[in-house]
């Protein structure tokens, strides 16, 4: 098949009507993972159980989860000129995601993550970087009317941090929401390497771990405060693992809500999968009140101005937050329970009937 090529006189679509709920900007990969009883030491053998391939990347497997809850979505990244690239798109294509946004490496092979899992679903990942990672601020400037058609850009877990400061300065111009997971990998760079990113977002979304990196402390408390006090976030999802997560704006913070229990087969494209569901939870809310009134004295404020709009409204409403720990939590829950990191996901009216049944309960 042919992978579409970036286009860069596609026409500006108006704020008030984005074509596309979200853009993910980021990796897609192919993973390998191999099933073990446990992971080897130094010059250690194990038996693997079995292996399989999936597909996978942070940002991918973000698109994924929330196209297939129902939001319009598009992905933008490199992937290599060879049979995993092309199955890479065709996975998008067939499950309704905008392609336009990706880019064939002539040079590169698509990327690869070859993944262990233990019996606990607990895992070490090894990734060969490929296209994905050679993505560059030239490739997102070519682009920069595919992203002004979105309500959100998201960015996730590239190693580099120049495409997603373009994207973030595109974001700003053109007034897009802009959300991101960094990752551990980006987090490492820690706030001197990360701030001019991290400094314009609306959303982010980190583990508990990645948000101590990015602002250089092991107190939790001490980094939420500095993650509103030296940026515009307006909202803030810490993950804890199998403790749950907490949601936090300006004005509240709900503490750690738990998980929905269930059998964990394989952690990996967990976070992909609260972020998705945090997401379409957000995305939807935000629709509902801009039809409902909220836009009302906008004038021409930008898509991301009555976003702080919204916010405002809605970051003291701890029901509001609470939803957005559980559609984050139930989502995750669904993706763990089987192998790969777009496994499982679910759409929109399983997640709000698996809900009902347990937040009824």
């Amino acid at each position: 098949m042919t992978i579409l090529s970036p286009i860069a006189d596609l026409q500006l679509m108006s704020h008030d009507e984005p074509k596309l709920d979200v853009i993910c900007i980021g990796s897609a990969n192919m993973d390998t993972i191999a099933r073990v009883d446990r992971f080897p030491a130094v010059d250690d053998q194990v038996a693997v159980q079995r292996l399989s391939r999936t597909f996978g990347g942070s940002a991918a497997n973000t698109a994924v989860g929330c196209s297939k809850l129902g939001l319009t979505t598009g992905f933008m990244g490199r992937v290599g000129a060879d049979t995993t690239g092309e199955a890479l798109v065709e996975n998008f294509m067939a499950i309704g995601i905008d392609t336009t946004g990706i880019i064939k490496d002539l040079k590169l092979p698509s990327g690869q993550v070859f993944i262990a899992v233990g019996p606990k679903g607990e895992k070490k990942m090894y990734a060969y970087p490929g296209a994905p990672q050679a993505l560059d601020a030239s490739d997102i400037i070519k682009m920069e009317s595919f992203l002004a058609r979105a309500m959100v850009i998201h960015l996730a877990s590239l190693k580099i941090v120049a495409p997603f400061d373009e994207a973030a300065k595109i974001a700003r111009k053109s007034g897009n929401i802009l959300s991101s997971n960094p990752g551990s990998l980006l987090a490492s760079f820690g706030w001197d390497g990360m701030n001019q990113l991290v400094s314009r977002l609306d959303i982010l979304v980190c583990s508990r771990h990645e948000l101590c990196s990015i602002f250089e402390s092991a107190n939790v408390k001490s980094c939420i405060k500095q993650c509103f006090d030296r940026t515009s976030i307006k909202l803030l999802a810490v993950t804890h693992g199998s403790r749950g997560c907490n949601i936090v704006t300006r004005d509240l913070s709900l503490g750690i809500i738990p998980p929905f229990p269930v059998k964990v087969v394989d952690t990996t494209g967990a976070g992909d999968a609260f972020t998705a569901g945090l997401l379409y939870f957000v995305v939807q809310n935000f629709k509902e009140w801009r039809q409902q009134g909220g836009m009302i004295g906008s004038g021409k404020k930008s898509i991301r101005e009555r976003f702080g709009d919204f916010m405002a409204e809605k970051g003291s409403d701890r029901q509001f937050l609470l939803s957005c720990a559980h559609h984050g939590n139930a989502t995750a829950s669904f993706k763990i329970q089987v192998e790969g990191g777009q496994g499982n996901l679910p759409s929109k009216d399983t997640l709000a009937s698996y809900l009902k049944e347990h937040l009824d309960h």
